[in-house]
């Protein structure tokens, strides 16, 4: 791990490390799969986020994204200290070959050698990706400091795709031969990099509480309200595509509907649909005749999705997400910020932030349809058990904030550059496996 030569500034409070940072005017390359202004996923909205915010607090530094842009992508607003930069890969429809298309990798990696010289930092956000590695192996051979956060708990590696897995192995292989500072968003995140590496978990904005003054789109209200009508909602919130399960969501529901529980609305928004495995949904839902209790509504950007946390938390509903894998999925906790209780899969970083009976229901594995729909049916069924659950899972979210999670993220880059931070800084965040014999935290 490449590392700035020790300099004598040492660091010792929050304001001094937001100073002593931003007067090293670092330059921080963040690096992903998709475009950080999209809402096509989790990363790209946290990137965007995170991106944002230390533009903002650190306003010498210059904050870089690289990504893939595809057809009909919103394209970043460039400020001072903010910049993106796209690179074509072609039509979203055809990710799995526009990834694997050497052309457009090629295109990728010159992008990234022009912006090499003045990059301080490398932070790969998506480590198994084929650009994404192609440009840790350029950084490690130009000794430049690189940061891997790896977005996937241990679910990674029992997933049902065997591409998946085989990709897993190779890009986990790859890595360990460049040395870089792992950080991971779940507690089991070690075990899928198997190396030594931080825990950073991940935040939310401050609009998805409830006890916010935020403003709530009301065109998407009304037309929720109409959906949904007198029913309580069933709240699946995730881009439609095979790893957030959305099938299973509907099985368990169809179960609950089989059952005589015609009270309820299941409602799926979500900002980007696979059209393949949109249609496998769409044909389960007429051939089991679920159509009047069954809604997709978007593609929507993340910003507006928050309406929907809205609705199904005055109406008492439930949120859903039985991925097939996951990181610390943003819905989750954006959800808990309404009170809405959770139920979802005991795995990943959602046994991180969901505990059985407290602020949700955590079930074995993400096929247990069963297990879905008893959990479901038992809020729905006790008025008390769901209000206490609703108070967990408010309290849960107060444990995601930006401003917190951002000071973690500038502890490790402050390291990277050099910065002392003694253990006896006072309120800064420290972290097990990094700190070394003298007491100052770095990489190793």
């Amino acid at each position: 791990m490449a590392v700035v030569n020790q300099a004598d500034e040492s660091v010792e409070s929050i304001e001094s490390l937001v100073h002593a940072l931003d007067s090293r005017r670092p330059k921080i390359l963040q690096v992903l799969h998709s475009n950080p202004n999209s809402s096509r996923g989790g990363i790209e909205v946290y990137v965007n986020l995170i991106s944002r915010e230390l533009a903002s607090l650190l306003p010498n530094a210059h904050i870089m994204c690289l990504y893939p842009e595809l057809d009909n992508d919103i394209h970043g607003d460039n400020q001072s200290n903010l910049s993106f930069f796209p690179v074509y890969f072609g039509s979203g429809e055809r990710r799995r070959f526009t990834e694997v298309n050497p052309f457009n990798n090629l295109r990728f990696l010159r992008q990234f050698t022009k912006l090499l010289p003045q990059i301080d930092i490398v932070h790969i956000q998506h480590p198994f990706y084929i650009p994404s590695i192609m440009l840790a192996a350029a950084s490690s051979m130009a000794h430049k400091p690189l940061v891997i956060t790896s977005q996937f708990g241990e679910g990674l590696l029992a997933s049902r795709s065997l591409r998946n897995r085989v990709g897993y192995l190779v890009f986990r292989g790859a890595y360990s031969m460049m040395d870089p500072m792992h950080l991971v968003v779940s507690r089991d995140g070690a075990n899928v990099v198997q190396s030594q590496a931080i825990y950073i978990s991940s935040c939310i904005s401050s609009e998805f509480d409830k006890a916010s003054d935020t403003e709530f789109d009301e065109g998407i209200l009304t037309d929720l309200e109409r959906l949904i009508g007198s029913k309580r909602p069933i709240l699946h919130v995730a881009s439609i595509y095979q790893r957030k399960n959305q099938l299973a969501t509907l099985e368990a529901f169809n179960s609950l509907i089989k059952s005589g529980r015609e009270d309820l609305h299941c409602v799926f928004v979500y900002g980007f649909a696979n059209l393949t495995y949109k249609n496998k949904l769409d044909a389960y839902i007429r051939q089991e005749g679920l159509g009047r209790y069954v809604s997709f509504y978007g593609p929507i950007p993340h910003d507006k999705i928050k309406a929907a946390y809205k609705l199904t938390s005055d109406k008492k509903g439930i949120f859903i997400l039985p991925s097939e894998f996951e990181g610390k999925p943003l819905t989750i906790m954006e959800a808990m910020g309404f009170g809405i209780p959770i139920v979802t899969v005991n795995q990943d970083g959602m046994k991180d932030m969901v505990s059985d009976s407290r602020n949700g229901f955590l079930v074995d594995t993400p096929y247990n349809t069963q297990a879905l729909a008893y959990n479901v049916s038992a809020l729905l069924d006790d008025p008390l058990l769901y209000q206490r659950i609703s108070d967990g899972a408010y309290h849960e979210s107060r444990n995601y904030s930006l401003h917190s999670h951002i000071i973690k993220l500038m502890v490790v880059y402050s390291s990277l550059l050099g910065l002392r931070i003694p253990k006896s800084s006072s309120g800064l965040p420290f972290f097990d496996g990094v700190l070394t014999p003298d007491d100052h935290l770095m990489p190793r």
